[in-house]
């Protein structure tokens, strides 16, 4: 952030969207190379284009942050290492990242490049925040569920920069941890290749009494529009206001940026929000920043461009629709009325007004428009193409904004060079000067007149630079070559410029570079917690890793072990359930039951967080600390809740783990054992065998594909939040495809999260998968059926891990291979 307390971000999916918002007026642009970036399909930046974009911002004080924010597979680490190194010498500004190993990285051999922490990381909290911090993050961009009064205190508790979203698309998921177009397709919203599952159409089935609702695009928002809150923001300090839209144009780009510069600059009018209509959104709203009831966040009929509002149908003949227009309509337009939830549109190319072909029609007129269907009377139609507003945005979206004015003095004085000072009004106040290289001599014919001086001086045009103004002091009846005066101008503008865009002169290759790949490298806590594992899992006793999500399934599962269990494989309890594991405090320590921390984890949520721990961190007096159950993380910031108070720390595949840099960083920040990624394949895992001996691998269980602070069965049923129907029913969405998803609701923190209907199973696999190193292996159990109960009965009867293999179930289930063998795109 450039000497700010506000900056305002905007997207750049291409060389035409990076001007556009340059040119509307924001202080930073984010974009992404042709890998490695969470927009694959925007058009992005090969090398070339990379450079001249960075040199580009940077001489019109523009800073550049690339998205380098995806997972990362084992075999692209070197890769993805040169474009950074690639990135680091070109003078980009920061680099936003997901990936941990990757910032592990990047950490050693380039300490000093800023890195900021992408929405892909799910932070959500100030303790999240402050781990961030920890972690070596200059910028933390805040998750979009997050209430104005969170991100207040959480930018006023923190130095780091803040950054949040503020207007454009929302995904109905936590960012980071939705993995429904992964399961679905391959397709990983992780990897920047997400198909947008959440724009389907939907059913809600009520599974308690069988009734299902009609069909809607039930998990589709409204996009976002803060524009009003404006004043809110500049409360702030050391934040940054992004803006949503790599994936538009430059027409888009330039009008949302525009618009939030002038609000930003204290001229804010009702005609800002007309203008954000006229772009693309599909409705908007202050999405969770700002209270809003499900359906006023929500657009259930259309997940497309919504529109305004342009006429009403009064009639149909020969094939033209009769329309009275309430807005100006225009040749090219395009408009469309709606019944429920289908479409129908054509594209304005004929307008006939009293009988003649008009290229625009005004308010009031009585308009015809060719039609293929018949159109009943009495419908609204929309505009969800603007022509003449978009060809406006576009035109504007190459307009050069000045950002700096220049002062030139200019001496000439027969028998010497002439000089040319240019003083920039850049924060520095920078001065320069050149020399003719031929003398001024007396002037033989016509001379060198000031006007004309001041003419040749004030062709400014394609730069950043405007005139302030011009003194010239110069002999009469003196002659110079006006080639003369424009070779100084451009020299001297030249000369900024190349100085402009070396922002960091002294940034040098760390002298570590790749060699630091060690655990202690990244550790934040003592040598002793790099390694605590129990003594029976280090002596290579392979590990079952059972997880419930309620006591009473877990007490069932634990009577089953201790009535059959075998002493030659160590099985590894854990409850899901906060709640719960408070009720039932003392009889899950007494069984040494681990418990595993919920992915989100908001303000509202702390009390019950840090009551548990506090009464689990008490114990360490009492007994033995071996004997302390395991904290399972499901985010890498709530290792700032246990606060060095734990030994047998132990990450969920929440964390995203997909290669062996981001194991080795999660070991060394105390984590003992690690669960790989879902999206993580075989052919993956054989490729980080050095690391699959301290992990373990998810095997079986339904597959949670999306966590939201969104619940379908309120928003459908009721409009809002807090309905309670989840303590009476059990419900699930039906997709287009008759797939049944069912829904587990968090009552205590109205959170909602879309499970797969088939589960997970590679236990099958166990054998090919001890061969490659692994030897823990995770079975999870929400609501178990009959096919999970006889499974864990046998599961108690084996002697060794590889007899998972030969188990057979008589009861049926769906299940799934997940992307084990398929991979993620």
């Amino acid at each position: 952030m450039i000497n700010k307390n506000i900056e305002l971000l905007a997207p750049a999916g291409s060389m035409e969207a990076l001007i556009a918002a340059v040119n509307g007026g924001a202080d930073a642009v984010y974009l992404g190379g042709k890998a490695f970036g969470a927009r694959r399909s925007a058009s992005n930046f090969d090398d070339e284009e990379m450079i001249k974009a960075i040199t580009y911002c940077h001489e019109r004080n523009v800073s550049v942050y690339v998205t380098v924010n995806t997972l990362v597979k084992q075999e692209e680490l070197e890769s993805v290492m040169s474009f950074i190194d690639f990135l680091y010498r070109n003078q980009v500004d920061a680099v936003i990242l997901q990936d941990i190993g990757l910032l592990k990285r990047i950490k050693v051999d380039y300490p000093d490049l800023q890195c900021h922490a992408s929405t892909q990381m799910t932070f959500h909290s100030l303790k999240g925040v402050q781990m961030a911090e920890k972690m070596g993050f200059s910028r933390v961009v805040l998750s979009r569920e997050l209430s104005f009064e969170e991100i207040k205190l959480i930018s006023e508790a923190t130095q780091l920069e803040i950054e949040f979203f503020v207007h454009g698309a929302l995904c109905i998921s936590y960012s980071g941890q939705c993995l429904m177009s992964s399961h679905i397709g391959g397709r990983s919203g992780n990897r920047g290749a997400c198909a947008q599952p959440c724009r389907k159409k939907y059913r809600l089935l009520n599974r308690t009494n069988g009734k299902v609702s009609e069909v809607g695009y039930f998990m589709s928002p409204k996009d976002m529009m803060t524009a009003k809150q404006i004043e809110s923001f500049k409360t702030l300090s050391r934040v940054s206001l992004k803006l949503e839209g790599r994936m538009k144009g430059a027409d888009y780009v330039y009008s949302v940026v525009s618009s939030y510069r002038e609000a930003l600059d204290d001229q804010y009018a009702n005609r800002i929000e007309d203008d954000l209509k006229r772009t693309f959104n599909r409705q908007l709203s202050t999405g969770f920043m700002f209270e809003n009831t499900y359906k006023e966040m929500m657009n259930y009929q259309l997940p497309s461009s919504y529109g305004t509002e342009v006429a009403k149908s009064i009639g149909f003949t020969e094939g033209k629709v009769k329309l009275k227009l309430s807005d100006v309509l225009n040749k090219g337009d395009e408009i469309q009325y709606r019944i429920g939830m289908q479409n129908f549109g054509t594209r304005a190319d004929l307008i006939y007004l009293n009988g003649q072909r008009v290229n625009r029609a005004s308010i009031g007129d009585i308009v015809e428009v060719p039609f293929k269907t018949k159109v009943p009377s009495d419908q609204v139609f929309f505009k969800t193409y603007d022509k003449n507003h978009i060809d406006e945005m576009t035109q504007n979206s190459t307009v050069e904004r000045k950002r700096e004015s220049v002062r030139f003095q200019f001496e000439a004085f027969k028998g010497n060079p002439a000089n040319l000072t240019a003083v920039f009004s850049g924060a520095n106040r920078k001065c320069y000067q050149v020399q003719s290289e031929k003398d001024v001599e007396k002037a033989l014919k016509v001379p060198l007149s000031q006007d004309r001086v001041k003419e040749q001086l004030s062709k400014l045009g394609g730069t950043p630079f405007e005139l302030e103004r011009i003194e010239i002091k110069m002999d009469e009846d003196v002659t110079l070559p006006i080639s003369e005066v424009n070779s100084m101008r451009r020299q001297l503008l030249e000369l900024y410029l190349r100085e402009k865009c070396v922002r960091y002169p002294e940034r040098q290759i760390s002298k570590q570079k790749g060699s630091a790949t060690a655990l202690e490298s990244v550790s934040l806590f003592s040598e002793q917690k790099t390694s605590l594992v129990s003594e029976r899992e280090l002596s290579g006793t392979e590990t079952l890793i059972l997880v419930f999500s309620k006591y009473e399934s877990l007490k069932h599962a634990y009577e089953l072990f201790e009535k059959y269990g075998s002493q030659s494989v160590h099985v590894h309890f854990v409850l899901d359930n906060i709640e719960d594991y408070l009720t039932h405090f003392d009889a899950l320590i007494q069984n040494k039951v681990a418990i595993k921390l919920p992915r989100i984890i908001r303000i509202k949520d702390e009390e019950r967080v840090v009551s548990l721990l506090n009464r689990l961190a008490d114990l360490q007096g009492l007994i033995d600390q071996s004997n302390v159950p395991a904290i399972h993380l499901s985010h890498i910031g709530q290792l700032n809740y246990l606060e060095d108070r734990f030994l047998d720390i132990r990450g969920t595949h929440h964390l995203n783990m997909i290669n062996s840099e981001c194991a080795k960083a999660l070991h060394g920040y105390g984590m003992n054992t690690v669960t790989w990624s879902y999206e993580m394949s075989q052919s993956e895992l054989e490729k980080t065998k050095d690391v699959n001996a301290l992990s373990a691998l998810w095997v079986y269980g339904r597959v949670p594909l999306m966590i939201s602070e969104y619940c379908p069965v309120g928003g459908v049923m009721t409009g809002h939040d807090n309905c309670n129907l989840c303590t009476v029913g059990s419900y699930a969405l039906i997709d287009e495809h008759e797939t049944a998803y069912p829904l587990r609701m968090n009552r205590m923190a109205c959170q909602a999260e879309v499970l797969s209907e088939e589960k997970l199973y590679l236990l099958d696999q166990v054998k090919n998968l001890k061969a490659i190193g692994i030897k823990r292996f995770e079975l999870s159990f929400d609501e178990p059926d009959a096919y999970d109960l006889e499974l864990l009965e046998k599961l108690a009867q084996i002697q060794s891990v590889e007899e998972i293999v030969k188990i057979k179930i008589n009861s049926t289930q769906k299940t799934s291979r997940g992307r084990f063998f398929s991979g993620i795109e």
